[in-house]
């Protein structure tokens, strides 16, 4: 009995890059990896709109697990805010206009656009949405319009993964076929 070789097993990979995204969106959660927070703030101003960019983009599409709402006051009034999609921190409320709604059924109708319409002091959660985004290499932008009261501080937390690429094959071959 010589001597121990040790054996790994690593798992065979099926590449799964060309799975529509609603097949995709199948997969148990664990197969879409690491998980990362993408945070934006601003500080209101009276008459004044504010914006803030995600520092990094998420690739062609992710997954948004996660959203937290919190705005802060000390005078209780209604904050409108929106999130969208685009390539640059737009100046003005015009050039966010043009950008297309990260949540498109999310909120109310406002003309042609969707606001989420929030009383601040607030905290908001909205767990558990496991929903695929098309960023498209876009960033995710908050928007908040000009506030009548004074300054209050608005901030927008989210949870968001990659599709994953591929998937160990036992994944895809265990009693559940529906999968394939």
């Amino acid at each position: 009995m010589g001597g121990s070789s040790k054996v790994t097993l690593e798992p065979k990979m099926v590449d799964i890059s060309k799975w529509p995204v609603r097949k995709v969106m199948r997969l148990p959660d664990w197969c879409f990896g690491d998980r990362w927070p993408i945070s934006l703030h601003v500080l209101t101003s009276i008459g004044a709109w504010q914006f803030d960019i995600a520092g990094l983009g998420c690739g062609d599409v992710f997954v948004l697990w996660d959203l937290w709402i919190y705005g802060g006051s000390e005078v209780a009034d209604q904050e409108h805010l929106r999130l969208t999609m685009g390539q640059a921190l737009p100046a003005t409320m015009a050039e966010n206009s043009v950008n297309e709604d990260l949540l498109p059924d999310f909120g109310r109708a406002v003309g042609v656009r969707r606001v989420i319409g929030v009383w601040v002091p607030c905290y908001l959660r909205f767990p558990l949405l496991r929903m695929p985004i098309a960023l498209n290499g876009r960033r995710v932008i908050l928007e908040v319009e000009p506030d009548s009261i004074g300054q209050r501080k608005v901030w927008c937390g989210m949870v968001v993964s990659e599709l994953p690429k591929e998937v160990p094959e036992w994944v895809l071959s265990g009693s559940d076929r529906s999968l394939l």
